[in-house]
């Protein structure tokens, strides 16, 4: 239970801004290189004009990362480390080279799961970005989880 676990719960009434940054399509283009992303809208300028778009389209993913404002330390009394667990990315309008994204990340969850390897406190975010025209572009959700863990048996 929420009210079991040690950390600081005013954090669930700020949000954290991050940006603006502006979307380049080199940036763009050296993500699709390296991710292996071959589509067309993705990676030419002349396709993803075809295809409607203002320009070069940012992949999802590539999203998720351009909003990666500062996380603060809440406070959480429990454990010593903290790893990533997952991400959701909810795509609402596409991002183009020249956009300029801004987004904003707040406390979504924070909880305890016991399992085969024992208890687990999950940390859970969640972003909102938006672009210069005011829509919102994409919805974030991220989790980061702490477990408890005696050095001696396991060590990272």
């Amino acid at each position: 239970m929420i009210e079991e676990i040690e950390f600081d719960r005013s954090f669930f009434d700020r949000s954290f801004p991050s940006g603006p940054l502006r979307v380049h399509s080199e940036v763009i283009k050296r993500y699709c290189r390296i991710s292996g992303i071959t589509a067309l809208v993705n990676t030419d300028k002349l396709a993803a004009k075809e295809a409607g778009y203002r320009d070069l389209v940012a992949p999802a993913t590539l999203c998720a990362l351009m909003i990666q404002g500062e996380r603060p330390d809440i406070g959480l009394n429990f454990g010593r480390r903290q790893l990533f667990a997952s991400a959701s990315i909810e795509l609402l309008v596409p991002v183009c080279a020249g956009d300029v994204v801004t987004g904003t990340t707040r406390l979504k969850n924070v909880y305890a799961k016991t399992g085969r390897s024992g208890t687990m406190v999950f940390i859970v975010w969640e972003s909102g970005i938006v672009n210069q025209l005011g829509e919102r572009v994409a919805l974030l959700q991220q989790s980061y989880v702490r477990k408890s863990v005696d050095g001696s048996r396991f060590r990272l």
